[in-house]
């Protein structure tokens, strides 16, 4: 007998087919045919599109704060090298998605509420880890945390929204950044 597919997996082939294909893109019929559904099953589990998009938006939410969460453990001690981890997440995740994506989530007002609040997570957790920085001296006294977090994520997200750069561009830049931050004890860490 086959399996039923329950909200969960509504939602993850959702995220799996928006994040290939962009937002616009995919339909309801593609998404309940993916699971071997009809459109009643699936409309029965979320009234609309614009429904289970908030819920895919709201997993991706829940999903990055335990990663930033589980990052931040997993770097106690050493703000450098979280700082790091953290903006080399953020540029990763930039590139597990494809353009449509970005150019949907970017533009659609209906997911406008839901980008902000991805961008000001990840501007938050990047300026917390600059401040730590700066508090150790691994970063010049004159950074100001709140305009390179700004600045560093939307030129990545621009970057990569029009194609500028590759992935291995995209690191390297990242780290130049954080090189032309740093102080002499700031360069040491990054270049151990």
């Amino acid at each position: 007998m086959k399996r039923v597919a329950t909200k969960e997996d509504v939602i993850a082939a959702t995220r799996c087919l928006i994040a290939q294909r962009g937002i616009r893109a995919i339909g309801v019929d593609q998404i309940a045919e993916s699971l071997g559904m009809s459109k009643r099953t699936l409309y029965q589990m979320f009234d609309c599109k614009g429904t289970l998009m908030s819920a895919c938006f709201e997993q991706m939410s829940r999903r990055q704060q335990e990663k930033i969460r589980c990052h931040r453990e997993a770097s106690a001690g050493n703000a450098l090298s979280y700082l790091v981890l953290l903006a080399t997440e953020y540029v990763t995740g930039l590139y597990h998605v494809d353009i449509p994506f970005l150019e949907d989530i970017s533009r659609m007002p209906i997911l406008n509420d839901h980008f902000e609040e991805c961008r000001r997570l990840w501007q938050q957790e990047l300026a917390r880890a600059l401040k730590q920085c700066l508090r150790e001296e691994y970063l010049l006294e004159r950074i100001d945390p709140e305009v390179l977090s700004c600045q560093m994520l939307a030129t990545f997200f621009e970057l990569r929204l029009h194609r500028i750069t590759s992935f291995e561009d995209d690191m390297l830049l990242m780290k130049t950044l954080l090189r032309g931050a740093a102080t002499d004890k700031g360069l040491r860490l990054l270049d151990s």
